[in-house]
């Protein structure tokens, strides 16, 4: 089955406590506005050593249709690549029997929250060193934003 790209730009993960100290995983919330935010949030997942994936593309001359993908393989190296698997077979069905009309809205949101729940002490063996990245990005980021707005642009006078 194939699944819509905007299938997959619904889903937020949050953590169970305020605290950061008593809950360990990383807390991410991804805002799709814009193409970019999904290419940010593929260069991402290359930072991940325990999810291994390939990339292809096929496009006209060679295959009758243009088609990116990026797959995993179950049998993989990464030590989560057939949790992600399972995780997608499972999703597929999920969305099927949604719009299926044989589970609600809600029943998927239930599921949903299931999965981000059970998966969600399954660490990424680099994970420090990812929210280090992650950290130093989002203070660069702000520090340029902060100077940006500070520079006063001139008025042109004759």
């Amino acid at each position: 089955m194939d699944t819509p790209w905007y299938s997959l730009l619904d889903s937020k993960s949050k953590g169970d406590s305020d605290d950061a100290d008593a809950n360990k995983h990383i807390t991410v919330e991804y805002h799709f506005h814009s193409v970019s935010d999904v290419i940010n949030m593929l260069f991402t997942l290359t930072e991940i050593k325990d999810l291994s994936f390939d990339l292809s593309c096929a496009k006209p001359p060679e295959s009758p249709e243009w088609k990116a993908s990026l797959s995993v393989n179950g049998k993989g190296s990464g030590c989560y690549d057939a949790d992600f698997c399972l995780f997608i077979e499972n999703w597929m069905a999920e969305l099927q029997k949604m719009r299926s009309g044989k589970s609600t809205p809600e029943q998927y949101a239930a599921w949903k929250d299931k999965m981000l729940s059970y998966y969600s002490e399954s660490h990424f063996t680099d994970i420090e060193s990812q929210m280090v990245k992650t950290l130093e990005k989002k203070k660069a980021a702000t520090t340029a934003s902060a100077k940006v707005e500070s520079i006063k642009i001139p008025k042109y006078t004759k």
